[in-house]
């Protein structure tokens, strides 16, 4: 039995990346016997029991449910954490019960709350993440800029690193692009995501009051549409037939991403973004999307020498092109990651 820290995905998670992740990964153990526990201090104290194929889903609090939670720990093969942030609730058991344990990073959770300004959860997930380095058999990470940060920040663990990026579950190896260019056409820009602080807003509904035109559409694809509404109206009167808000399931996204030739990627120059695999950059590229960005040290794509635009360019003149450089960037990436079997990976050694 594989025991997993973390929820399992439902149809009301599913949209959010850290579900996406989880269910990439959880392919590659379909055929083992698995447990998804999701441990909360405060929730929970009924708890409860799903069953799914070969797959037992709890929700279970961590007082009243101690010596149980104890027992899967002692019985598990393998301990899988998503993220230190499901480690966190488990913290005392990680560092007594031995076993192999294997942290897939997703993101780099002490500075994401740091940027945050909850600098009481820095530090608790700072000495989380000390804990499960020194246990951990396995760190799984999504680029290699973040295994170089976790190897300057953790120099004395003994883990194993696997490079493994997050890939989108609509991401498969066909790739098919029947027109690079069209002048005729609009120039469509989009962005897909919701409000995070780091995904600066603000600054992307400055950037769109400067570059508005009736030969511009832009496609604002998120889960936050009031939200979205309220900072992009304070620069542009809403509504607007240049603007769409709206809200996508996953499996929609693809009508938009087929249509747009440039997206929104605002990052800063720091290691929360230094190290990461945005999952929309990946769907952007897939598409033949040029990023619009604020820092070009996003995760490993500079190295690979993608294509993007300077959020200070004028995009009047932009031409309505698809990217073919940055499709086979994303198809190299298919082609390495299909290259790695997880499972064996985790069971060899």
């Amino acid at each position: 039995m594989i025991l997993f820290l973390s929820h399992y995905p439902t149809n009301e998670t599913i949209k959010d990346g850290m579900s996406q992740r989880i269910t990439n990964i959880d392919e590659y153990f379909s055929s083992d016997e698995r447990i998804y526990l999701n441990v909360s201090f405060r929730k929970f104290i009924k708890k409860k029991t799903r069953y799914q194929e070969n797959i037992i889903i709890l929700n279970r609090n961590f007082f009243i449910h101690f010596f149980e939670i104890c027992n899967y720990f002692l019985k598990a093969k393998k301990i899988y954490i998503h993220s230190v942030f499901n480690a966190l609730q488990s913290l005392l058991l990680i560092n007594f019960i031995k076993n192999d344990y294997i942290l897939d990073v997703h993101g780099v959770v002490p500075e994401e709350n740091l940027l945050e300004g909850k600098k009481y959860l820095y530090h608790i997930f700072n000495f989380c993440e000390k804990i499960v380095f020194k246990k951990a058999k396995y760190i799984i990470c999504v680029t290699e800029a973040m295994k170089n940060h976790y190897l300057k920040k953790f120099p004395k663990s003994k883990a194993n690193y696997i490079i493994f990026p997050i890939l989108p579950n609509t991401i498969t190896e066909r790739f098919e692009l029947t027109q690079l260019e069209d002048s005729n056409t609009l120039l469509n820009i989009v962005y897909s995501g919701n409000t995070q602080k780091w995904q600066n807003i603000e600054l992307m509904s400055v950037i769109i009051a400067e570059n508005l035109s009736p030969n511009i559409k832009y496609y604002i694809l998120t889960g936050n549409v009031h939200e979205m509404n309220e900072i992009i109206g304070k620069k542009v009167d809403l509504p607007n037939k240049q603007i769409e808000i709206l809200s996508v399931n996953p499996e929609d996204l693809k009508e938009y991403y087929v249509k747009c030739h440039y997206g929104f990627i605002l990052r800063d120059d720091i290691v929360v973004n230094n190290v990461s695999c945005p999952t929309k950059l990946i769907e952007y590229m897939y598409y033949g999307i040029t990023p619009i960005v604020l820092s070009t040290s996003i995760g490993d794509f500079e190295k690979y020498g993608y294509e993007y635009i300077d959020k200070n360019r004028t995009f009047i003149d932009l031409k309505p092109y698809k990217s073919n450089k940055n499709i086979q960037i994303i198809k190299q990436m298919v082609i390495s990651k299909s290259n790695i079997n997880l499972h064996q990976e985790i069971f060899s050694k």
